[in-house]
């Protein structure tokens, strides 16, 4: 016998096995770039300031907040604070860590669901390949709802149990991590009936086990332990969805509230109505396929409609192979999913790794080690990769959030000035003279809270629970202008107006600085402040008298940090101070920032067009002087650029043929 050295077939086997092995893990490691480059961001949450402010409240009286402190009192109503958990640990982390421990929080609840991710799909057997993929479509979905919030727990939480309930074998021990997750559950978010939901479908999945056992045969088996088992986790899950403060109200809560969306027809087969509640303005209670077409915040509805086919195809192959709970839990989220935007996270979340998952088992056995098997999984695997490595570089780069106008992602740490009204609100708290009665615009209300001085209270803040529902209509159209402020204002005694400049509230920002009986006294890159002419704001209105030549614009520019694209939205964004205020030369500087490090901004071509338009109506309302024909000419050209650059943007089309009308010759 003479000692043989491998044969080439097994030679190349194991260098094919090795090639494979590279390219999995690589496309893992450029998956996981992709993922945490969606992570890096500033606190950026609009709802992140109460709950700072209910969760401080408890620390400093022990007592959860059901009774909104921070409204004027004959606002508030009383609320099943259903986030309360969450809330005392924001506070407590903030306490010890600041902005930055606030965004270690999230990362780390983020790392819990990506790492349960990756747990289940390598159960399944997949190779780290498949978790990237899972992670790709998962992502990508969830993105928008990465903010630092409550709901990030239910991500945590909920990924762990499906982690769990997907395991190779179940004990008593299952039980008791099941039971104590949904007590935590219960107290931190609302999303904590998705608990039950999970464990119950793989129950019935189970029972469908069993009864298609007995259909095939004569046989009647006894109750599997998996089935005992799962049965006393979910009675186990639905008595600790009691332990709460409220009990039964607490546990009944997520059911009255979907209710009362579907009364106030917020959600519904047709979208949202005429006659719908005041909720239906807060766009995330909304069904995600009325965004379809929209040229804002448009990638997560884009990456849903990539996930839903692929969702579709695993929870086919899932069934195929009887595994049933599984494809019911799919199917659970996924109705969740086409009732509102919101739940688009938690059904990607949970979806990419089950249909991975499904779609694995489907390949035939042996398929994968035949020579065009494992060619075709590369060639799928290098795409993986590319595509991976592209969106990682447009992320961090800017053109990913550029494209859709995604304005609340400013890369880096601590709090997003474009979010979080910080130095407005600090301002106003040092001018000890200024007369409580406070309006501040809904959008922005809760992230005053933080710092601002307690003698304000304030007539609105974004917990939709905390007052009647009409209240909210009413702060909204006075916030928008829809409502002339005068009246309101003197009805509630407001003596102060602390606003957000953006899209939303420019009109009471231009009522307010046109009206006699009011002062503009403080303005930044973000915010502006009027104070009523009365006898007690006389020293603060005759001290702070800001105009445009006041604007250290250099200043402003300078500000704006970070690669092209995002410094080019931070210039947008301060922008729209001066362009409201009608300091229209001082936003033309800014819009031309903008472009020089984004050409392709299509917001800021229109706006930059608004200035020209505007600066030659005001140096000849007839628009017959060369100054004023030059700038027009100007204005056209800027439309013209947004219109092309988007071209089923109304707006932009009607602002171009506005000035198209002004520049035609009379006839």
């Amino acid at each position: 016998m003479f000692n043989r050295a491998p044969s080439t077939p097994s030679a190349q086997t194991q260098k094919g096995g090795a090639l494979d092995l590279s390219l999995s893990i690589a496309s893992l490691v450029v998956a996981g770039m992709l993922v945490v480059s969606l992570w890096w961001f500033k606190l950026s949450s609009s709802d992140l300031g109460y709950h700072l402010a209910y969760g401080r409240h408890f620390l400093e009286t022990g007592r959860i907040v059901t009774l909104d402190p921070f409204l004027e009192p004959s606002i508030a109503r009383p609320f099943i604070n259903a986030n309360w958990g969450a809330q005392v640990l924001f506070a407590l982390v903030e306490r010890m860590g600041g902005a930055v421990g606030l965004i270690l929080c999230r990362w780390a609840l983020l790392a819990v669901v990506f790492s349960s991710m990756a747990i289940v799909v390598r159960r399944a057997g997949c190779g780290w390949h498949g978790v990237a993929w899972a992670w790709m479509l998962a992502a990508l979905a969830a993105y928008e709802r990465f903010t630092l919030r409550p709901e990030l727990f239910s991500y945590a939480i909920m990924m762990v149990m499906v982690g769990v309930l997907v395991g190779r074998a179940y004990s008593w021990r299952s039980v008791a991590i099941l039971g104590v997750l949904q007590i935590v559950w219960v107290n931190m978010h609302s999303y904590f009936l998705v608990g039950p939901i999970l464990t119950g479908s793989m129950l019935a999945g189970e029972l469908l086990q069993r009864l298609s056992a007995t259909r095939s045969s004569e046989y009647r088996p006894a109750p599997s332990r998996r089935t005992r088992i799962l049965a006393w986790a979910f009675a186990a899950q639905g008595a600790a969805c009691l332990v709460n403060p409220w009990h039964v109200r607490g546990a009944m809560f997520p059911l009255q509230t979907l209710r009362y969306l579907q009364e106030q027809k917020v959600i519904g087969a047709d979208g949202v109505p005429q006659d719908a509640g005041p909720w239906s303005i807060v766009s995330e209670f909304q069904q995600p396929f009325r965004f379809l077409f929209s040229p804002i915040n448009n990638h997560t509805i884009e990456a849903y409609c990539i996930l839903l086919p692929v969702a579709f195809l695993g929870l086919v192959a899932l069934l195929v192979h009887r595994r049933w709970g599984e494809g019911l839990v799919i199917a659970f989220l996924l109705a969740m999913s086409l009732q509102m935007r919101r739940n688009i996270a938690q059904f990607a979340i949970v979806a990419a790794p089950l249909a991975v998952c499904g779609l694995a088992s489907a390949v035939p056995n042996g398929w994968s080690s035949r020579r065009a098997g494992r060619w075709a999984r590369r060639v799928w695997v290098i795409a993986t990769i590319l595509a991976a490595s592209v969106g990682t570089w447009t992320i961090v780069e800017g053109r990913f959030y550029h494209a859709e106008r995604r304005l609340n992602r400013e890369p880096g740490m601590g709090y997003s000035a474009r979010i979080n009204l910080i130095d407005a609100a600090r301002w106003l708290s040092a001018q000890g003279a200024v007369q409580p009665g406070l309006f501040v615009d809904f959008f922005s209300s809760s992230n005053v809270l933080p710092w601002l001085d307690p003698r304000f209270k304030l007539l609105i803040d974004t917990n939709t629970f905390g007052y009647d529902d009409q209240w909210l209509t009413q702060i909204i159209a006075v916030g928008e202008a829809r409502r002339p402020h005068r009246e309101f204002f003197d009805r509630y005694h407001i003596n102060a107006a602390l606003l957000h400049v953006g899209t939303q509230t420019a009109p009471l920002v231009r009522a307010l600085h046109a009206d006699g009986d009011w002062a503009l006294v403080y303005v930044d890159p973000h915010a502006v402040v009027f104070l009523r002419r009365i006898g007690g704001h006389a020293s603060i209105i005759g001290a702070y008298q800001p105009a445009s030549h006041d604007l250290d614009i250099e200043a402003w520019m300078n500000s704006a940090r970070g690669p092209r694209h995002h410094r080019a939205a931070s210039l947008v964004t301060m922008a729209a101070v001066p362009l409201t205020l009608g300091w229209h030369e001082r936003a033309a500087r800014l819009f031309e920032e903008a472009l020089r490090c984004a050409p392709d901004s299509a917001d800021a071509w229109n706006n930059l067009g608004l200035c020209h338009w505007e600066q030659a109506k005001g140096r000849d309302p007839g628009g017959q002087t060369e100054t004023a024909e030059s700038h027009l000419r100007e204005s056209q050209r800027c439309f013209k650029k947004a219109v092309t650059l988007q071209p089923n943007e109304p707006l932009f089309r009607k602002n171009l043929s506005l000035v198209n009308e002004a520049l035609r010759p009379p006839s």
